[in-house]
């Protein structure tokens, strides 16, 4: 993801929860996966704002992407 989309999320008392749990007061955002980036994958893919990419451990990150969210701090709606 790009870390401009995401600017001010999260635990909104100071405090940084490692385990997920979405507790009040916390700010949340949605944003759309558009796809997965295999492992060697030679073509580039670039996100547009407010979009996301599953990119597992080995694969290239896509252009203007400068965040990465660990899956278990996610939610799939």
């Amino acid at each position: 993801m790009r870390s401009v989309d995401v600017l001010g999320v999260g635990p909104q008392d100071g405090s940084d929860s490692d385990d997920g749990s979405d507790d009040d007061g916390n700010r949340e955002v949605s944003l759309p996966v558009m796809g997965s980036i295999e492992a060697g994958a030679r073509q580039p893919s670039r996100l547009q704002p407010r979009q996301a990419a599953r990119v597992p451990t080995g694969a290239p990150m896509p252009t203007l992407a400068d965040a990465v969210l660990p899956l278990r701090w996610t939610r799939r709606r």
